[in-house]
């Protein structure tokens, strides 16, 4: 998936698509294996529920109520001012991550924040501020 599928954009429909079609790799509860495919799905059905996009309802719902100003959505056509890169571990010590197109995790990630937006999220999970 690194290699190839995070680096091409797909719209949300045709992944939804890929994933649910095919064989199950093993029966129900028979055994684990973590995705975070239901991440993407959740923020499709967020969608088609809503009728907004999965980001205008998270910003409406979730970033604005707590002045969440340090947090919002990375994509590849916008600079965010302090965004860290990230980095991968080689034998020859550390480097640059590859580029990953930030459309491509959508709801299963694609978020940006601030120690002190966390703080706001987590004290917020403590009140009904949400609700």
């Amino acid at each position: 998936f690194r290699q190839v599928q995070s680096h091409n954009p797909y719209n949300h429909g045709e992944f939804i698509d890929h994933f649910c079609s095919g064989d199950l790799l093993f029966e129900p509860g028979s055994a684990f294996r973590y995705s975070n495919a239901g991440y993407t799905i959740l923020g499709r059905i967020l969608e088609l529920v809503s009728g907004q996009s999965y980001w205008q309802l998270l910003e409406k719902q979730i970033l604005v109520p707590l002045d969440m100003k340090e947090t919002g959505f990375a994509d590849d056509e916008q600079v965010i001012k302090g965004l860290v890169s990230g980095y991968d571990t080689t034998l020859e010590g550390f480097k640059h991550a590859d580029f990953i197109d930030m459309t491509v995790p959508f709801s299963a990630g694609a978020m940006y924040s601030t120690v002190l937006d966390m703080y706001k999220w987590d004290r917020a999970l403590y009140t009904d501020k949400l609700l």
